[in-house]
């Protein structure tokens, strides 16, 4: 459990920009930026420098590596969200589809920021459905970390009376 609260950041992406390989659009902690790659990575950077989130909370997990491929393509070297500048992130899990008591599923790719905890909006129930207060009580009764949990589907297989969060 963490000694002290947790600072947050929110990264959103429009619906309509999900599906290109660069944001013209990116909300960054509530405010709306536009413009081109290099304004859009300027105010991330900016936001992430100001706020220095524990945890970035992203409307999708695909954020994460499209900025980086934003900054790469527009010949930022020195881009990272990470708390260390000589690391950047790293890809956890591909994305997959599933079957499941006859249903399908899909599970979209898990990345990690070092020093950061990333919370996906888009694949989450537990952070939804009880917001971050939910989350921290989770994981002082489950002892799992803050990302894993975030990812959690439903609370049976973590912890019994979760639903009373």
């Amino acid at each position: 459990m963490p000694a002290s609260d947790l600072s947050k950041l929110r990264l959103s992406v429009p619906m309509t920009e999900t599906s290109g390989e660069m944001y013209t659009e990116l909300s960054v902690g509530g405010n709306t930026v536009t413009g081109s790659p290099a304004e859009i990575l300027t105010a991330v950077e900016a936001a992430v420098d100001d706020c220095n989130p524990d945890i970035l909370v992203c409307s999708t997990s695909q954020t994460i590596p499209t900025l980086y491929e934003m900054a790469t393509s527009a010949g930022i070297e020195d881009f990272t969200l990470s708390r260390w500048s000589d690391v950047g992130y790293q890809q956890l899990a591909s994305r997959s589809t599933y079957s499941s008591y006859g249903r399908v599923g899909h599970s979209p790719a898990r990345y990690n920021v070092p020093g950061r905890a990333i919370i996906d909006e888009s694949n989450t129930f537990f952070y939804g459905k009880t917001n971050l207060d939910g989350v921290l009580d989770l994981v002082s009764r489950s002892k799992k970390p803050i990302q894993e949990l975030a990812w959690t589907r439903s609370c049976g297989s973590w912890t019994r009376g979760c639903r009373d969060v």
